[in-house]
Order: C-alpha cells, then sequence, then structure tokens
C-alpha cells in the first residue's frame, strides 16, 4: 500500500465538497449554499498553495507559488468584506483591488531581488492610486503620483558599468 500525501487528500476533499455545493444547488435551488461563502473558493487554493510554499525544501521554493498563493488569499478577504458588507462600499474601496497583486509583488520582491517583480508591483501600484484619486475626485494628481514613482524606482535600478 502507498503513502497519500495530505496535500493529495486535502485536495481532493476540496474537490469533492465543491462538486457537492454545485450538486445541491442544482438540485435545491431555493437553498442558498453559496449565500456569503462563495470566496472560500478563493482562498481555499491560496492557503493551500502557500502552505505547499512554506513546507517545501528552501531550494525547491517558487516565487510564483507565493505571489500567486498570497494573491488569492487577499483578494478573498477582500471579497469576503465586500461580500458581508452587502458590496456598499465598493465604489469606494475599489482601489484595494490592485493592491491584491501589489503586495504580494513586493513582497517577493524583497525576498527574491527579481527586478521584473518590483516593476510589476509598481504598476498595480500606480493603478491602484489612480483609482484612489479618482474615488477622491482627484484623479488629476495622478500624474504627479506617476513621477515621484518613478522616481523611487531609480533609486532600485542598480548601475550598470
Amino acid at each position: 500500500m502507498h503513502k497519500v500525501s495530505l496535500w493529495r487528500v486535502l485536495f481532493a476533499s476540496y474537490i469533492i465538497i465543491i462538486g457537492l455545493i454545485i450538486l445541491v444547488q442544482n438540485l435545491a435551488p431555493q437553498v442558498a449554499v453559496w449565500a456569503g461563502f462563495w470566496p472560500l473558493l478563493i482562498l481555499i487554493p491560496g492557503i493551500y498553495i502557500m502552505l505547499h510554499f512554506v513546507e517545501s525544501h528552501p531550494s525547491q521554493k517558487k516565487p510564483y507559488e507565493y505571489i500567486f498563493g498570497l494573491f488569492l488569499i487577499i483578494f478573498s478577504l477582500f471579497l469576503f468584506f465586500n461580500q458581508f458588507t452587502g458590496w456598499f462600499y465598493y465604489d469606494l474601496i475599489n482601489f484595494v483591488l490592485p493592491l491584491t497583486l501589489t503586495i504580494p509583488m513586493l513582497l517577493a520582491w524583497l525576498r527574491w531581488q527579481k527586478k521584473w517583480m518590483f516593476d510589476i508591483g509598481l504598476i498595480f501600484f500606480l493603478v491602484s492610486g489612480f483609482w484612489l484619486l479618482y474615488n477622491l475626485h482627484y484623479a488629476q494628481y495622478f500624474y504627479a503620483l506617476v513621477v515621484i514613482l518613478v522616481g523611487l524606482s531609480l533609486f532600485e535600478r542598480k548601475k550598470v558599468r
């Protein structure tokens, strides 16, 4: 008899639970199975990916696992907040959406020091800044923010000899 990994069991259980929820939803549409808990479908894989990342050997740790797992966790928390507030605040906090990718990219950049991680994080930070200024009716100040952030990104660039 071969040993089945805990991760395989958890993933299989996750898929079975999703299938059962879909089955119940199709058989009894009046039952609100998903209600406010559908962001769990995003949170659970994020936690799974992050636990796999933490548990793996240091030489096998891949930045994309870290970025994607953290993104799924942060994004699902954003969705939970909106779900439980009835999406009432979405127009005010939609600038947080790009931050769900900015945060993992910049944290990965701090760990692996890859320039592309910083650049992508900066781009999503700029998008988030524009949405925030737009929501506050100060979008005309966005270009000043861009110039400041481009200047900050120049600090990060290494000198080429």
